[in-house]
């Protein structure tokens, strides 16, 4: 009678191909950078994804000027833009102004200086006057008005100065 020997041989360790090492190196990657965006060390982008799942959209600072059809308004704390259809968006009541309750930390306030003028001479400054011995070239209304009075011509918006923002308009 014969004997089989159950030999299985030595045993062979796997080992680790090109395609399971690259996912891991990509992995490892993905991880290595969320833990330095976390920690401050980079700045990633902001990814905009208009309608998607995730809440990935532009973050607004509030009392920032924004756009909403076509209206100068301001982002209020919740991050939504609010424009006013009578007077100007500001973050705080204006003093000496008809100011509405406000709505999520924006107001609608009316003042003097927010009705829209038709011509620059119905502005403090009107065109080709002299003001202090210099030229008025130009006019500041408003950005709350839809547009520039008729004898200028929009130049800019300035979103800096406080109480604004403002048109600045040039003269014909």
């Amino acid at each position: 009678m014969e004997q089989q020997q159950n030999s299985t041989g030595p045993k062979q360790q796997k080992r680790w191909g090109i395609g399971q090492i690259v996912p891991l190196i990509i992995l490892a990657g993905v991880f290595i950078t969320i833990g330095l965006a976390q920690t401050g060390k980079i700045n990633l982008p902001k990814i905009n994804v208009p309608g998607g799942g995730f809440n990935l959209m532009e973050s607004h600072t509030y009392g920032s000027s924004c756009t909403s059809s076509g209206t100068l308004g301001i982002y209020g704390s919740n991050g939504d833009c609010y424009t006013c259809s009578v007077g100007v968006a500001v973050k705080s009541p204006l003093t000496g102004s008809s100011c509405s309750g406000g709505t999520d930390g924006v107001y609608c306030c009316v003042t003097k200086s927010t009705k829209c003028p038709t011509l620059s001479s119905q502005t403090d400054t009107p065109c080709h006057s002299v003001s202090g011995g210099i030229g008025v070239y130009g006019v500041i209304v408003p950005g709350s008005c839809p547009k520039c009075p008729d004898d200028t011509t929009f130049a800019q918006m300035d979103n800096v100065t406080p109480g604004g923002p403002y048109r600045i308009c040039t003269c014909k």
